[in-house]
């Protein structure tokens, strides 16, 4: 696994040094993979998508949150 490759000599300038990758291979322990779903990928996207439009000043935070959330809603048939 990559991670646990990397994950003690790792060091990320944009978060001051932090080793993300120690933290997210402790992390992944925690991670049950039988609890993936088909809609999983979808409500991924959406977010992503929500995220992009927010970075991009397409929408703002508010507006990306309310798109994602009615979007996600939809695709559930909630």
């Amino acid at each position: 696994m990559v991670v646990e490759k990397i994950k003690d000599g790792f060091s990320e300038p944009f978060l001051a040094g932090q080793n993300h990758y120690a933290e997210f291979a402790e992390m992944a322990k925690s991670i049950n993979g039988r609890l993936t779903q088909a809609t999983d990928q979808a409500i991924d996207t959406l977010y992503s998508e929500a995220i992009a439009a927010y970075i991009f000043e397409e929408m703002t935070l508010e507006e990306a949150l309310n798109s994602f959330t009615e979007q996600a809603k939809s695709r559930l048939g909630l």
